[in-house]
């Protein structure tokens, strides 16, 4: 997968949450994704995504287990935030 574009918040928001690129990666390779209002993605992973990520990732997706919550994706392919899921997100 090519490599995605950051916005500053977004470097500095992973930075701070301590998500790396392995685990936005993942998101993108194994996740799904939902429009928001402003034409962006919310992509995140649902339990089964994860099942399936882990049987192929083995011990780098141990690794990288915590990291993995959810990202928002501009229209453009910019990524403006990432974070930890703690609560279920709206549509």
């Amino acid at each position: 997968m090519q490599e995605i574009k950051l916005t500053k918040h977004a470097a500095v928001r992973t930075q701070q949450r301590g998500i790396s690129g392995d685990a936005i990666s993942t998101i993108l390779n194994y996740g799904h994704f939902n429009y928001t209002r402003g034409g962006a993605k919310t992509w995140s992973m649902s339990r089964t995504e994860k099942l399936f990520a882990k049987a192929d990732l083995g011990q780098k997706y141990i690794n990288i287990e915590k990291q993995l919550g959810y990202l928002i994706i501009s229209d453009e392919g910019v990524l403006i935030t990432a974070a930890h899921s703690f609560k279920r997100l709206r549509n």
